[in-house]
């Protein structure tokens, strides 16, 4: 991260590269590697490797699914954006924040039905957010 701040993301994504390499199963490279790509706005990448941190993480699958998600919702990609979110979900049924952002984006592509089963799923798995019901 310092290299890229330094402007010398080349150099920072080189060094991602080899981390991964060493040790392709630790989430948290996957996921370092990931806030690098999305510093650099590469989010469809950034997003995969959201994925493969999910994957590898088991205790922080479902947040890391869900970062995926946004982030392909980010890059336009709205197949894969729902997929990872879909995800999150299956990794932890609970997880509101993933079923919000489900809702939202299914309302986005007109599937209002389908929206409106994941905005009432997380108002009630969250009563208490004050943005749930509104949406």
């Amino acid at each position: 991260f310092d290299l890229a701040q330094r402007g010398q993301a080349d150099e920072a994504q080189r060094n991602m590269e080899l981390a991964v390499q060493w040790d392709t199963n630790s989430g948290d490279i996957w996921q370092a590697k990931a806030a690098l790509l999305t510093g650099l706005g590469r989010l469809s990448e950034a997003a995969r490797a959201y994925l493969s941190a999910a994957e590898r993480d088991p205790r922080n699958g479902a947040a890391l699914a869900m970062r995926a998600g946004l982030a392909f919702a980010e890059a336009g990609q709205n197949a894969e954006a729902e997929q990872a979110l879909r995800l999150a979900l299956q990794r932890d049924p609970d997880f509101h924040r993933a079923a919000y952002n489900l809702g939202l984006l299914l309302a986005g592509a007109q599937r209002l039905d389908e929206a409106a089963v994941m905005l009432a799923t997380a108002e009630k798995t969250a009563p208490r957010e004050a943005e749930y019901p509104y949406a």
